[in-house]
């Protein structure tokens, strides 16, 4: 945590010293405070403003009060642009009402079960718990990211219960921290005697064998539930520094793609496994870095 010197130094020169001691102490507690949101509600334009409220309302009181210009500062937004969020949030149950007195800004906040009634949907998405401060910079990044770990630990469930119970009781399926932290391995074999399922680790993709029961979440899966292009879900995970890998389940040509990558080969084609001479679309070319 930054001392109040050096958070001050950081804030705008031509904030009023009141509203400069304001907004470093309202910084501070964004810092410090979480807050549950919901992908199917956090993409609407008026969430920030909604999450700002919520997130600080530690008290549960319903009502808040901030200055408008230390808003606009945490939201990077304008006047107008609040104003806006503030109708819209209030058509959509976010907001029950609101005023503004003197430049400062107090809102009545709607319930969780109001904005499901407008919304006519009691399905709110995936929920986590992030950072204020990050929902506030960064929020739609994040909503993607937990869409994203959810659709995977729902995968993964499926995918344990489609093993053979023994097998389930000893192993279980593989956790994606093996798979996402041992870059350039092949073989991976987690415990001792388990039948190998990880054929090569590289930094895009893991190949992997026939015995491997594939999770995970698609891009274009995350974008549906979104209403999202999957290229954005890419454009976001990589704002999130997210460590990913795309699966390729086990072909008789990965067998040979698996040889070229321990030979340290930068260019290799497979061959059509059914002997017809012709190359088949399996192999990988190494360019830049």
């Amino acid at each position: 945590m930054p001392s109040s010197s050096e958070g001050l130094l950081s804030l705008d020169i031509n904030v009023p010293l009141p509203v400069a001691v304001e907004l470093y102490t309202a910084k501070l507690l964004t810092e410090v405070y979480s807050v549950r949101i919901h992908a199917g509600i956090a993409r609407q334009p008026w969430a920030r403003l909604w999450y700002l409220y919520r997130g600080i309302d530690k008290d549960g009181s319903g009502h808040l009060k901030l200055p408008l210009p230390i808003i606009e500062i945490l939201l990077d937004c304008k006047e107008k642009t609040i104003y806006h969020w503030l109708r819209n949030g209030k058509k959509a149950g976010a907001f029950r009402r609101y005023r503004v007195r003197k430049g400062v800004l107090t809102i009545y906040l709607g319930s969780l079960f109001k904005v499901s009634w407008e919304k006519n949907s009691w399905n709110w998405g995936a929920v986590g718990i992030c950072p204020l401060s990050a929902v506030l910079a960064h929020i739609r990044p994040i909503t993607t990211g937990i869409v994203t770990q959810q659709q995977q630990q729902k995968s993964r469930y499926a995918a344990d219960h489609k093993l053979k119970p023994d097998y389930r009781k000893h192993f279980g399926t593989i956790h994606p921290d093996s798979l996402l932290k041992n870059v350039g391995q092949s073989s991976l074999k987690p415990h001792v005697g388990e039948v190998p399922c990880v054929l090569h680790i590289s930094e895009k993709r893991i190949f992997v064998s026939k015995n491997f029961t594939v999770f995970g979440a698609s891009q274009a899966t995350i974008g549906e539930e979104l209403g999202i292009h999957p290229v954005t879900v890419q454009r976001h995970h990589a704002q999130l520094g997210t460590t990913r890998r795309q699966l390729c389940q086990k072909k008789g040509e990965y067998t040979h793609v698996k040889q070229a990558l321990e030979h340290g080969s930068d260019d290799y084609q497979a061959l059509d496994p059914m002997g017809s001479g012709l190359y088949t679309d399996v192999g990988f070319k190494v360019t830049g870095e």
